[in-house]
């Protein structure tokens, strides 16, 4: 479901649905890094709700030679716990090869959960802040549009 503004609240219950936000990138084949890591959320016992438009910015910490960075921020429902599941995006990212600087073929960071009573909680240790972030939460439907404050 591509941005259709549409996010169903997500349950807490063992064996319920959980709503994530994802981030994503890549600078290494990243058009094919992208359509892989569609391919493979059910491998993540998860479905696709929403995505931003992908979009290309440049490396937070420029090094020369470092090509850019496709982002693009996910939403999904996913019946794993929080942390069950961002175990298995980091599995995904290992499936996708390993990182050879200034090379990173996937990166998946687990933003926030939609929480079962409609409040949204950002994941430990995992900042919004980042420039190439700001015009993907612009785009978030609401509830995830909470967090995004503009500057």
């Amino acid at each position: 479901m591509h941005g259709d503004g549409e996010a169903r609240v997500g349950e807490s219950r063992a064996g319920e649905s959980r709503q994530y936000l994802l981030a994503f990138g890549s600078n290494e084949h990243a058009e094919r890094a992208w359509d892989w890591t569609l391919a493979r959320l059910p491998d993540l016992e998860c479905e696709l709700r929403w995505h931003s438009q992908p979009s290309l910015s440049a490396p937070e910490q420029c090094i020369a030679g470092t090509p850019e960075y496709l982002n693009a921020l996910l939403v999904v429902s996913s019946r794993l716990p929080g942390f069950r599941f961002e175990r298995a995006l980091k599995a995904l990212e290992q499936q996708a090869g390993a990182r050879r600087k200034p090379w990173v073929p996937l990166d998946l960071d687990l933003l926030a959960r939609l929480r079962s009573n409609g409040r949204l909680r950002r994941w430990p240790r995992r900042s919004l802040q980042g420039d190439y972030l700001q015009p993907h939460l612009a785009q978030l439907p609401a509830p995830w549009s909470a967090l995004h404050a503009p500057t």
